[in-house]
């Protein structure tokens, strides 16, 4: 930093607590960028990237794609690792639909999704609903809102789970609400 080098005034060399210097430097906003004059540009050329790459305590700090990235290289003594592999399959089971169609309520769906062991979350795709579900190892009735312009639902639906796709069935009646004005 030569001739920029004055522009800095640093209270703390330690922690580099550093501000500019207003009075030595000029600088505004045009073109959606910040145009400096001379001595404001050496600044800026000398603080853009050549501070970094910067190493530190095990992290190396770069810019890539125009963000600040930290990497850090971490050392493990007698480290064991096992790979977990999610083989469990969802099963949509006793699901029933009531309410309306064609309506801004919508219908309530009760349903049991279960799975071998613990949480997953299953992409349930049917013929014109699609939805998400919470599938559990516990046979938990849940509930959710569909939107259907149908009034009875016989629906074959796809189950995609993490590791797994299977089908089931989505049975309802459901009822219609004249919402216009007599």
């Amino acid at each position: 930093m030569t001739n920029a080098a004055h522009l800095l005034q640093c209270s703390d060399k330690e922690a580099s607590i550093c501000s500019l210097n207003n009075s030595h430097i000029h600088c505004h906003p045009a073109d959606g960028a910040l145009k400096c004059d001379k001595e404001g540009n050496q600044l800026l050329h000398s603080l853009s990237p050549k501070t970094l790459p910067n190493s530190k305590d095990g992290v190396t700090y770069n810019i890539i794609n125009e963000r600040i990235s930290a990497t850090a290289l971490e050392r493990f003594k007698d480290m064991k690792a096992s790979a977990r592999i999610d083989s469990s399959k969802c099963t949509l089971e006793s699901t029933i639909a009531t309410g309306c169609y064609a309506c801004g309520a919508g219908a309530q769906l009760e349903y049991i999704c279960t799975t071998e062991f613990g949480i997953q979350k299953a992409h349930v795709e049917c013929n014109t609903i699609t939805l998400e579900a919470t599938c559990t190892s516990e046979r938990t009735v849940r509930s959710t809102q569909i939107y259907t312009q149908k009034s009875n639902l016989e629906e074959q639906c796809t189950i995609r789970c993490p590791s797994s796709t299977t089908t089931g069935h989505l049975y309802g009646s459901l009822y219609f609400i004249d919402t216009t004005n007599k």
